[in-house]
């Protein structure tokens, strides 16, 4: 457990360094306009979304917009390597089991999927049946009767 954390921590690091490295190195094409290509119409400027940090980042009171978009942009890159080594893992567990092994992590997964729907279902029906036994509110117009 202990190396696959070092895996981890180490293709994080190395997709950061990379990520740092493309963005430099893309920065002064972006800047210089190509000199065959023709004039561009301005776009629409449309407001932009408001990035959103996960902890402890999040709680950062001084960050500027560009260190904001920085570590989004990081932060994004490294869920996706996170990502490709899980499917990865994945692959490679698969590679090991029989078929016999395979066919029983299906139904394993379908009988998952089966009692999750009907979990979901049943929260459903439940929130429509307290809806439906809930007391109606008196209606406000008219007077209380008298004692």
């Amino acid at each position: 457990m202990t190396n696959a954390l070092k895996w981890v921590a180490l293709s994080a690091a190395m997709m950061i360094g990379t990520t740092a490295l493309v963005t430099a190195a893309d920065a002064p094409a972006k800047l210089a306009p190509a000199k065959d290509a023709p004039a561009k119409v301005a776009p629409k400027k449309e407001k932009a979304k408001p990035i959103h940090l996960v902890k402890p980042w999040s709680g950062l009171t001084t960050l500027t917009d560009d260190q904001k978009t920085k570590i989004n942009g990081l932060h994004v890159a490294a869920l996706e390597e996170i990502s490709k080594i899980d499917a990865k893992e994945k692959d490679d567990i698969m590679a090991v089991l029989t078929d016999e092994q395979k066919k029983e992590l299906d139904t394993i997964a379908e009988n998952e999927k089966a009692a999750k729907k009907a979990a979901s279902h049943d929260t459903k029906k439940d929130a429509k049946d307290a809806a439906k036994d809930a007391p109606k509110e008196a209606p406000k117009d008219e007077p209380r009767k008298a004692n």
